[in-house]
């Protein structure tokens, strides 16, 4: 079994978010348009967990992060349990 573990700094996402074809290619569509209804400093702190969570995955599969799969292909989404 593998761990992928990452981390991120908003100010470093800030930086990347400025390359045109940076969101398209990391951010699926429903994580764009979840975060697309937040307010601003709230918007970065989620892209930026998401693209953390998206590396970790990467590095779990053994591939980088322009090796074969899209972090656009890999969704992050909230996980709740329902008590029975």
């Amino acid at each position: 079994m593998w761990v992928g573990v990452d981390l991120m700094s908003v100010s470093e996402l800030d930086r990347l978010r400025g390359r045109h074809w940076f969101e398209r290619y990391v951010y699926a569509q429903a994580e764009l348009a979840a975060a697309a209804g937040m307010a601003d400093r709230r918007r970065r702190e989620f892209l930026v967990g998401r693209f953390a969570a998206k590396e970790a995955v990467l590095k779990a599969l053994r591939v980088g992060l322009f090796q074969g799969v899209s972090p656009c292909d890999i969704v992050v989404t909230r996980f709740t349990q329902t008590r029975i």
